[in-house]
């Protein structure tokens, strides 16, 4: 079958791909770069664990040092910068396209590879003359020819880059301080600005993937009590110019800042707020939430995630995957993890372990969830179409992660500087068993694949595994793997309620297991977040009313305190308290000729009013 045969869950997975191209996996070390020829897309018959493969350094790619590399999305070019200058080179063979005397400092090509986005700090060059104005540069790959320069302080990741364009490069954006501003690619860099959407406070935007109508997300932080908002623009260029017009909205509270996680057709966002403090005081890291909104404005929700807790990590399956879903891993330790359709329904629990890392295969089939940073590194490797747990694997301090672009190999990477030692590269296969490949660096810095365009390699299902005796080793770690006899334990640490029990459970991902999500326990889900929001909105007014009742109380207070207070001044001084008492029945007749015009009154002004009678009487009683 070719590269771009039709692939169906039927497929052996060991057929193999002839027309398929090696995967290509690019090391950035303190030696400089090193392209190899991965581990092969097109191996034939059932699945060996223990079976090695070879990985062999491209010889046609040239050896030269990097401070940082950038693949275009489809894998044919890469970006490599130094302290002095960015070289853009052909993918394949390393050829220079295009050099640029800049010290970049972070690097972006657009969707089809046409541009590249750089941005420098903005400060003298090294004989102490000042540079060109701006620091954020689009150029032209082909001819290396600057088409747009722009002034940009500073740079936050979260936001880069500053500059997007749509799928097919039609349409870029960026953002000011309150605008969004849209301009037609043909023209960047001349009279570039077409259309402006004005958004003050503008915390942050993205534009969406995929086809026409293009779609741009933008974000507003809560501020001063008032709730924080997405909207989602649709640039309509169907009279020849781009006109914004707002098709989405989502307000929330307890949103300071936000990711954002396009589907891949850009019909849906799904967005990941989050606030610096914990209001209920339960988190050190502060709070945060999941919401779905469509971008027609046809579909409106809050996710409830699987487990309470931090959100740690949100991704959406690819284009290529049937069916458009995402997985949320949430919880306090040790998390849940939950696929979720595109209408918000929870369809699947993959269990609870120490997990925090969500990484789809390139053609949406495989899932691995792992837990690395300052967790040990263990991987579940999932057949999400089939609901499977195909096998386990471990990986400690890895740093740099990622599916090699034929989805049948995952790498994991000790990278420096977070990790000075053990530096290296480990390749496993999509069902966890290896590493097939492993080898130490020194001083690693990076470690990634070369992307490839969609259609290269065929999706494939997993291979069905080896029968008889040799079975153990196609599972390799795998979930039907045979258990291997269990230590000696005292009867007093048996039981399910001692606390190393528990912490086994934990470390075993053993204390909810996996399982498909029915319809009525979606609706329980559904029905249980209602009842869970029943309840804040009870709380909420439980509040108000007690901080009424207070103000009421403390009013009164205040008014017994003015009476004493007043009482002792008429005593003192008679014609001083009728002077003072004649001023507030004169405010009283102003009160209530406004109350008469239908106006509101507020507390004060209301617990005054009760009191006239009784000031009338004090009045009458000084006999002045």
């Amino acid at each position: 079958m070719s590269a771009a045969g039709s692939p169906t869950d039927a497929d052996d997975g060991g057929s193999p791909v002839a027309d398929a191209p090696p995967t290509k996996l690019l090391l950035r070390s303190k030696a400089g770069l090193e392209m190899l020829t991965g581990p092969p897309s097109n191996t034939r018959g059932r699945d060996d664990g223990d079976l090695a493969v070879t990985v062999a350094t491209d010889e046609s790619f040239p050896h030269v040092s990097a401070d940082m590399v950038e693949w275009s999305k489809d894998g044919s070019l890469i970006a490599v910068a130094t302290s002095e200058a960015v070289t853009v080179r052909r993918g394949d063979d390393g050829e220079v396209v295009c050099s640029l005397a800049l010290p970049a400092k972070a690097m972006s090509f657009s969707p089809l590879g046409t541009y590249l986005l750089t941005w420098q700090n903005p400060a003298k060059t090294q004989d102490g003359e000042p540079r060109a104005p701006g620091n954020l540069v689009a150029w032209e790959v082909a001819s290396g020819r600057e088409v747009l320069r722009l002034s940009q302080k500073q740079l936050r990741q979260a936001t880069w880059p500053s500059l997007q364009w749509t799928a097919d490069e039609s349409v870029a954006a960026r953002a000011t301080a309150d605008q969004i501003q849209v301009t037609d690619n043909p023209t960047i860099g001349h009279s570039c600005l077409v259309k402006a959407a004005d958004v003050p406070r503008l915390n942050g935007f993205s534009v969406a993937p995929g086809a026409a109508p293009f779609r741009v997300a933008a974000f507003v932080a809560e501020h001063k009590g008032k709730p924080a908002r997405v909207t989602i623009y649709q640039v309509d260029r169907s009279d020849g110019s781009a006109a914004m017009v707002a098709t989405a909205s989502r307000s929330s509270f307890q949103a300071q800042e936000i990711s954002f996680r396009w589907a891949p057709d850009g019909s849906a966002l799904v967005g990941v707020v989050s606030t610096d403090l914990d209001a209920t005081g339960q988190s050190y890291y502060g709070s945060s939430g999941i919401f779905l909104l469509h971008s027609d404005g046809s579909h409106d929700c809050a996710i409830a995630p699987p487990k309470e807790g931090a959100v740690h990590d949100v991704q959406w399956a690819p284009a290529s995957s049937a069916g458009r879903r995402f997985a949320v891993c949430a919880g306090t330790m040790p998390t849940q993890t939950a696929l979720y359709s595109a209408k918000g329904d929870q369809v699947f629990m993959f269990g609870t372990a120490h997990r925090n890392t969500l990484a789809w295969s390139a053609h949406g089939r495989f899932l691995c969830i792992a837990g690395f940073g300052n967790l040990a590194g263990e991987m579940d490797f999932w057949d999400t179409r089939r609901s499977k747990l195909l096998g386990s694997a471990a990986s400690h301090c890895a740093v740099k992660y990622g599916w090699s672009p034929d989805s049948r190999y995952f790498m994991t990477a000790t990278c420096a500087p977070r990790m000075n030692v053990d530096n290296g590269v480990h390749v496993f296969k999509y069902n966890g068993s290896g590493p097939v490949y492993s080898r130490a660096v020194d001083t690693l810095y990076d470690a990634c694949w070369r992307p490839a365009a969609e259609g290269t390699y065929q999706d494939r299902a997993a291979s069905p595994g080896r029968k008889g005796p040799d079975s153990k080793k196609a599972a390799a770690g795998g979930a039907n793997s045979p258990t291997k006899p269990a230590a000696y334990r005292p009867p007093a640490a048996r039981g399910g309620g001692s606390v190393a029990a528990m912490m086994r459970a934990e470390r075993e991902g053993n204390v909810v297991g996996p399982g498909k999500v029915a319809k009525e326990v979606s609706s329980d889900a559904a029905a249980a977040a209602k009842q869970a929001e029943k309840e804040k909105k009870k709380e909420r007014q439980q509040r108000k009313a007690a901080e009424k009742a207070k103000a009421e109380q403390e009013a009164r207070e205040k008014a017994e305190a003015d009476a004493a207070a007043a009482a002792a001044a008429a005593r003192a001084d008679p014609e001083k308290r009728r002077k003072a008492l004649n001023k507030k029945l004169r405010q009283l007749e102003a009160t209530k000729e406004k109350a008469a015009r239908g106006e509101a009154l507020d507390e004060g002004q209301r617990s005054a009013l009760a009191r006239e009678e009784e000031l009338r009487q004090e009045l009458a009683s000084l006999g002045l």
